[in-house]
């Protein structure tokens, strides 16, 4: 059975690495952009922190295998 658990995390790599991906775009988007967001920009940010710390979270329970 433990085999069977490791090919389902190693599925959810890939979802999970792009999920990394998008954030990284909207990064780069809210960055480019950043003079025309007004007043929607520290919101944003601050939700694309929490975004990145949880996908970080996520990548390594996905790499590493960590259970709860």
């Amino acid at each position: 059975m433990p085999s069977k658990e490791k090919n389902k995390i190693k599925g959810n790599i890939w979802m999970k690495q792009a999920g990394f991906l998008g954030l990284v775009i909207l990064w780069g988007l809210i960055i480019l952009f950043k003079n025309s967001l007004g007043d929607w920009k520290w919101p944003l940010f601050g939700l694309l922190v929490v975004l990145t710390i949880w996908g970080l979270y996520q990548i390594n329970k996905a790499f590493f295998g960590l259970k709860k």
